[in-house]
């Protein structure tokens, strides 16, 4: 069985992009790295002088992405090394010199005689140190550079890297993103002259997507929530589509649980019946939907290992969920006592101790087909947590979920509190 290495994964591996400036986070040097062209990498570590800077932007005999990678390498050396030589603003200078020396009646990015390909460059030497890049410009030059692999990589990296760092990723912008540019680059990425290697598409492209497209509970990022309707139909269609995913087996990360092919029956038959009580409960049809979302996802990615839960809990969040409100007596020690006194309550509400009792029967068989014991700590980070005046304490993710589904039983006003709709 697989380890929990994510988490190791999460401290020790970090994108180019993380932390720094759009241009520092194109990846077009590292790309060139891989193929074993190391001299932008160099640059990257110890610049470059601005004659061989601007002979380089202006040779014909230089292919646009190791022009690119040029400025790539130049923005990281300026950002991150701790005494670079000069300034960017130089380089700034010695770039546009030549075109205004050559265009002084009409020195304007919209001169329609400079080329599409020095206008991607002129463009991106403004946007040096910044995280908004000019998506809108990236993308009309793309229209212009149709077949360049380049120009349509610095243009879906444009809008992936301004939906990321600006909070832009709301349903539309994500759909129009993943529908209207994603799609087709990949659609294309083989019909694209290679004027940068084709390893760009994995080192930028593929390296930010992910942290582009992962909602991170922002129900306004994966659901269109323009109304209450909207919000139910997509909820309801994502949990199909997970549940689905677990019938024919579809993983979603290397990081699998060597076991939850085997235990996704015994997966299945726990959501079933957590569906069956949420249909129970007294709630509004979209707090019904936000439950069953919430509860099906999270099976979901804890059988990848995906342990999202764990790190939720590293700041007492959850804590602060069952301990609720000082009036509502649910300041409890521990787990057991929690559900102890959650099962008389549960009753009032339409949830029989029948219910409960096979509630907690689907959980211990998921959990002995996912070879975690129900009694004892598992592969799946066990967890210990509390805050001044409670320690609560979970043999597991899964047990740590089934007591989070009581509680949204009894308080489901408080499911909404776990996406973030500002």
């Amino acid at each position: 069985m697989k380890k929990l290495i994510l988490i190791a994964s999460l401290f020790f591996s970090i994108s180019s992009f993380a932390d720094s400036s759009f241009l520092a986070g194109l990846n077009f040097y590292t790309a060139y790295e891989k193929i074993g062209n190391n001299k932008y990498t160099t640059i990257s570590n110890k610049g470059i002088t601005v004659k061989d800077f601007t002979n380089t932007l202006y040779s014909n005999d230089v292919a646009l992405g190791e022009k690119v990678a040029l400025i790539n390498a130049l923005s990281t050396y300026y950002e991150f090394t701790e005494k670079p030589t000069g300034t960017f603003k130089m380089y700034q200078d010695a770039f546009y010199t030549p075109l205004k020396n050559k265009y002084a009646d009409n020195f304007s990015f919209e001169n329609e005689t400079i080329a599409p390909e020095i206008r991607l460059l002129w463009v991106l030497m403004t946007d040096y140190d910044t995280s908004n890049p000019k998506v809108k410009t990236y993308q009309w030059l793309a229209q212009k550079m149709p077949h360049s692999l380049t120009a349509q990589t610095v243009s879906v990296m444009a809008y992936s890297y301004d939906i990321l760092y600006n909070d832009l990723n709301d349903f539309h912008t994500i759909q129009d993103l993943k529908n209207n540019y994603v799609a087709a680059y990949f659609k294309n990425i083989n019909n694209f002259t290679l004027d940068a290697p084709i390893e760009i598409k994995t080192l930028a492209v593929e390296d930010i997507l992910p942290y582009t497209l992962d909602c991170e509970n922002r129900l306004k990022c994966f659901v269109d929530t323009s109304s209450e309707a909207t919000t139910i139909e997509g909820l309801n269609k994502l949990s199909d589509s997970i549940k689905n995913n677990i019938k024919i087996g579809k993983v979603i990360s290397e990081w699998y649980n060597d076991n939850w092919i085997d235990s996704k029956e015994a997966a299945l038959a726990w959501i079933e019946k957590q569906e069956n009580c949420i249909d129970k409960i007294k709630a509004s049809p979209i707090q019904k939907s936000e439950m069953r979302y919430f509860f099906i996802s999270k099976i979901y990615k804890l059988m990848h290992n995906n342990d999202d839960f764990t790190y939720r809990m590293m700041d007492n969040s959850f804590v602060k969920i069952l301990k609720g409100s000082k009036d509502s007596g649910d300041i409890l020690n521990d787990a057991t006592s929690y559900l102890d006194s959650a099962s008389l309550d549960l009753e009032k509400i339409g949830i029989s101790k029948r219910d409960v009792e096979e509630l907690i029967l689907s959980k211990n068989n998921f959990q002995t087909e996912f070879e975690i014991p129900a009694n004892e700590s598992g592969v799946v980070a066990g967890l210990a947590f509390g805050g001044d005046d409670a320690n609560y304490t979970f043999k597991n993710n899964f047990d740590a979920l089934h007591h989070l589904l009581f509680y949204y039983y009894l308080h489901p006003e408080k499911i909404t509190e776990m996406y973030d709709l500002e």
